[in-house]
């Protein structure tokens, strides 16, 4: 993997989606990419946010939410895929 100073954050929500999502040979590579990033707890401020952002964006999904709120409330970067979150501000 490249070195960077900056260190590569994911919320238990992330893992969770790509753990639902692995093939059973999968696991030993999605635990050695995680085993050099840095889990961000969910705390409450990042509930309300998400529930902010629920509110003001019709179809965004919870774990989006999360994810997003998770982003915004420690001013990270948010890299992702999903256009719904894209938005999210």
């Amino acid at each position: 993997m490249a070195e960077s100073e900056k260190p590569l954050l994911f919320t238990p929500i992330s893992l969770a989606e790509i753990w639902h999502g692995r093939r059973d040979k999968g696991s030993e590579s999605i635990e050695t990419v995680f085993s050099v990033m840095r889990c961000v707890p969910i705390e409450m401020e990042i509930g309300r946010r998400a529930g902010d952002y629920l509110r003001r964006f019709h179809g965004l999904e919870i774990a989006d939410a999360i994810i997003a709120a998770t982003a915004s409330v420690n001013s990270l970067a948010l890299w992702t895929r999903n256009r719904t979150t894209r938005c999210v501000t």
